[in-house]
């Protein structure tokens, strides 16, 4: 074999390399992006779900949300939102005035596609797992 076959193939070896690893770390970005959500008691998306909480992640690390149904403008808030997603964890944090952390949760994110992603989270009273499903409205 000559040296320039040799040197092809390791170069064809180390693209399809550099592509799987590419491809197995797929990186999901939710800031800069609104989410509209919906949760429900059992695990998967269907027509009884409805979506009624937009959430916008802003890339400043912090987020806004609206209701579809209430006008919040004229609620006066006295604490912040802030969230992080790193390997697949969201960390939403509440603070208040002072900057102290009031509430903070990780949350695993498991992502359906590119634009739709869950998480699971308890019901604090109930103890029933809720599912709250977000779809990207960008």
């Amino acid at each position: 074999m000559n040296i320039m076959y040799k040197l092809a193939l390791k170069l064809i070896g180390l693209f399809v390399f550099i592509s799987i690893v590419a491809c197995s770390r797929y990186i999901h970005v939710i800031a800069d992006r609104s989410w509209d959500t919906c949760t429900t008691t059992k695990k998967g998306l269907d027509s009884s779900c409805s979506y009624f909480i937009t959430y916008t992640f802003n890339s400043d690390g912090t987020f806004t949300e609206s209701h579809k149904s209430r006008d919040l403008s004229k609620i006066q808030s006295n604490y912040r939102n802030f969230w992080k997603l790193k390997d697949d964890i969201l960390t939403i944090t509440l603070t208040g005035e002072n900057e102290e952390i009031i509430k903070s949760t990780d949350h695993k994110t498991k992502w359906l596609d590119s634009s739709t992603f869950y998480i699971i989270e308890k019901n604090a009273v109930s103890g029933v797992e809720l599912y709250i499903y977000f779809q990207s409205v960008d």
